[in-house]
């Protein structure tokens, strides 16, 4: 490894972990700035790792603000499981794209996963129907954000 990855991974584990660790101990206040920096930190130092990362984060972030729109229909206080979900995808998207991640990739993923996620979930969460028909459209919707990935290669 490197000399200046190993002290960067370094750096920004040390930063990260005091900044936490005086949460916890000595109950200093972690404002969500801070927290975006350590994050933002640790994205710089992981690269593609952690692109991927904050990609998955915003689809499950996505998929939570939409099955807690459904449940909001009942009951109102849903809605705050709506904004927080939103806030929180677009933040994990727009870190995935600030760590180098194309739009057109990053969209096409996350927007797909989401659409096939909260169908399945919907099934079980919602008795709502899931048909084959539902179901090959998962399947092309996976091929095509294969298509996407693989496209964006090249």
């Amino acid at each position: 490894m490197a000399l200046g990855v190993a002290y960067g991974i370094w750096g920004a584990s040390g930063v990260a972990l005091t900044a936490l660790l005086s949460l916890i101990i000595f109950g200093e206040p972690l404002t969500l700035l801070m927290g975006i920096g350590i994050v933002v930190v640790i994205a710089g130092v992981l690269g593609r790792v952690m692109v991927w990362l904050f990609l998955i984060g915003a689809i499950v972030f996505e998929v939570v603000g939409t099955l807690s729109l459904r449940m909001a229909v009942d009951k109102k206080r849903w809605y705050v499981g709506v904004a927080v979900g939103y806030v929180l995808a677009f933040t994990m998207l727009s870190l995935a794209l600030a760590g180098g991640m194309a739009l057109g990739v990053a969209y096409g993923i996350w927007a797909a996963s989401g659409v096939a996620l909260t169908a399945i979930l919907s099934k079980f969460l919602f008795k709502e129907p899931f048909t084959w028909l539902m179901g090959l459209g998962i399947v092309l919707i996976v091929g095509g954000v294969l298509c996407i990935e693989l496209g964006a290669v090249h």
